[in-house]
């Protein structure tokens, strides 16, 4: 008797991934055979990038804000069974203080990653020169994006080196929570080495 093997991938709903063997017989038909402690599981990369260079009460609050997406989102798919991590760039020392203390306050030190490297001359430059440009035109947006062009450089540098298997979506697809994210990835890994963690969402204070 003749037969042979065919590997499918059956979506299971809850962002898993069944694998199984057919075993294909040319006597008796097809069965299947299910094949136990071989499935994967999609792990959502969800990556902020913070502009801000300055530090005052109104970066402040927005550095909370962009933190509490981040934590939020986070949180909310991991609570649907799904696995998640975060990723928070920042450009200042003080910036990455800040997000460390708001990581402890609301209880997400195990799901956010923070990203800081000092920046570069060539960056402290471009900042220098956006804010000259700036103070010209009456426009601080322009410090803003180019300081989002370096942290999202940050991020994706330090994103290629933690999740080498990540594969970036697509801006124009639906992203989590109609926020759009400096990077939204997808990784597929072996469920047996993924050690989940389901927190509770943050709490506001």
């Amino acid at each position: 008797m003749q037969s042979s093997t065919v590997v499918v991938l059956t979506p299971l709903g809850t962002g898993s991934v069944e694998l199984r063997e057919r075993v294909v017989s040319t006597e008796s038909g097809e069965t299947w055979r299910p094949e136990t402690g071989r499935k994967s599981i999609k792990r959502h990369v969800l990556g902020v990038a913070f502009p801000y260079a300055e530090i005052g009460a109104f970066h402040e609050q927005h550095l909370e804000r962009y933190f509490l997406q981040l934590a939020y989102a986070a949180c909310r798919l991991s609570s649907s069974g799904e696995s998640v991590r975060g990723y928070f760039a920042v450009l200042r020392q003080e910036t990455r203080d800040a997000v460390r203390r708001l990581r402890v306050r609301y209880e997400v030190v195990d799901s956010i990653y923070i990203v800081f490297t000092s920046l570069l001359v060539s960056d402290m430059t471009r900042l220098a020169d956006a804010a000259e440009v700036a103070e010209s035109e009456g426009d601080q947006s322009i410090v803003t994006s180019v300081g989002r062009d370096i942290a999202t450089d940050a991020l994706r540098r330090e994103i290629a080196l933690q999740e080498p298997e990540v594969v970036e979506r697509s801006s124009i697809e639906p992203m989590p929570f109609g926020v759009r994210w400096d990077f939204w990835g997808v990784v597929y890994q072996d469920e047996t080495a993924q050690s989940e963690e389901h927190g509770l969402c943050p709490r506001l204070l």
